[in-house]
């Protein structure tokens, strides 16, 4: 297990982006990954995705797929003991509650990472990690 930061409230060096992301459980604006260079610079290099707090390890490229969301997806943690789900009640619209969904984090600083959705079409154990890109540390590696 990565080397955790006690919480995310208390890695002085989180960026305000992270911060609202990982800490206060907000969700970034469709489309923000596309404006970050490390995900979407073409690269022959193999890519990681750790948590933007504590560095441990949630997910690989060979996972990433375009779900056409405006988030980063994957379909599975590169190991499923790093990332826990849980279920976000904070779903409410105009006032108005309008349902749980599934909210995912990082097991080893408890970060909010983003929401697991059912995969369109798919059976019910298909599934997909919409995660926050600030919520991320992209790590290059050569292949």
């Amino acid at each position: 297990m990565g080397t955790c930061l006690s919480a995310p409230l208390n890695n002085p060096n989180l960026p305000p982006e992270a911060h609202k992301v990982l800490v206060q459980h907000q969700t970034e604006p469709p489309g923000t990954y596309a404006l970050l260079p490390a995900f979407t610079q073409r690269t022959h290099q193999r890519r990681s995705y750790l948590c933007a707090n504590c560095h441990a390890l949630l997910f690989s490229e060979q996972d990433r797929f375009s779900s056409g969301s405006g988030w980063p997806a994957f379909y599975r943690p590169t190991d499923a003991n790093q990332v826990e789900v849980t279920w976000d009640l904070r779903c409410w619209e105009a006032g108005a509650f309008v349902g749980a969904r599934r909210a995912a984090r990082c097991k080893n600083c408890r970060g909010h990472l983003g929401h697991v959705f059912a995969l369109a079409g798919g059976s019910n154990n298909q599934q997909h990690y919409c995660i926050n890109a600030h919520a991320l540390h992209v790590e290059t590696a050569c292949q």
